[in-house]
């Protein structure tokens, strides 16, 4: 039951964290919020170097972290800028189409091929993810798709469900190329590569506004 629990905290912190981003986003950059959800955790996975053995890195684990890096911050700051502009409600729920998309890019990237039986399991639990997040909206469970024309938030969020489709794959790759080690380190990588471009617009929005 151990990864039941562990799937709840997850739910829990996951849609606590996209609270307080909204909140946070009345008042604070978009930028800076974004980098937050990656920046503040690096202290804390930092406090495990010492327990960590860094194995022997190949060069095909380097050649998809910097495929990965690009396809996260996009992803990030899309994400972030969608719950900005538009509701929860509109563009939380289109998250639900990642696993449908890695359907067919789990096939292209990793050759992984679903039966039937996959399919539909994805299917269902996509649909389960939707109507988990629909409970907010007012104008029945389609709301979020009528929304589209008007909100650019849920466009944007559509993009970032495909995205996550590609960079979960390659997560995959990267994670079976280094013995686990990107999965404890992801964070802090992108919090440091990230960072230059987070301060470039960051300044840039700070200085027009002044």
């Amino acid at each position: 039951m151990n990864w039941f629990l562990l799937s709840l905290l997850c739910a829990f912190f996951s849609a606590s964290a996209d609270a307080l981003s909204k909140k946070s986003l009345v008042k604070s950059n978009e930028y800076l919020v974004a980098w937050v959800h990656v920046g503040f955790a690096a202290p804390f996975l930092l406090l495990l170097l010492p327990f960590i053995e860094i194995p022997r890195l190949d060069i095909n684990f380097f050649i998809v972290v910097i495929i990965l890096l690009p396809l996260e911050i996009t992803a990030l700051i899309l994400y972030t800028k969608a719950i900005k502009i538009s509701p929860l409600s509109i563009t939380l729920p289109f998250l639900a189409l990642s696993p449908v998309f890695m359907i067919f890019t789990s096939n292209l990237i990793l050759g992984e091929r679903l039966d039937k039986f996959g399919i539909i399991g994805i299917l269902l639990t996509a649909v389960g993810a939707y109507l988990l997040n629909i409970n907010t909206a007012r104008q029945g469970i389609l709301e979020p798709f009528k929304a589209i024309r008007r909100e650019r938030g849920s466009l944007y969020m559509i993009i970032v469900a495909f995205i996550y489709s590609i960079t979960s794959n390659l997560g995959k790759m990267a994670i079976l190329h280094s013995h686990l080690t990107w999965g404890r380190w992801q964070y802090c990588t992108q919090a440091r590569y990230s960072l230059p471009l987070f301060i470039s617009q960051f300044s840039l929005q700070s200085f027009f506004l002044f």
